[in-house]
């Protein structure tokens, strides 16, 4: 029969304060590079370009035996 003990050591750190946190965001917002490169535009405003897939015949006729819509 297992036993169902608890381990005594946890799989995870336990969280640190709310004032241990701040200070750690503190301490990475003040490493990170003050001027990053600024894009013009944002990249979800850039559409992706599309690109035209080929569908074999083979392929389309496997998609409609699977009930798949390939268009």
């Amino acid at each position: 029969m297992a036993d169902s003990a608890p381990p005594s050591r946890l799989a995870y750190d336990e969280l640190a304060s709310p004032h241990e946190l701040y200070g750690d965001c503190q301490a990475a917002g003040a490493n990170l590079p003050q001027h990053a490169p600024l894009l013009g535009t944002p990249p979800s405003a850039v559409p992706a370009p599309r690109h035209e897939i080929a569908v074999t015949d083979s392929a389309a006729r496997l998609a409609g035996a699977l009930h798949l819509h390939l268009n």
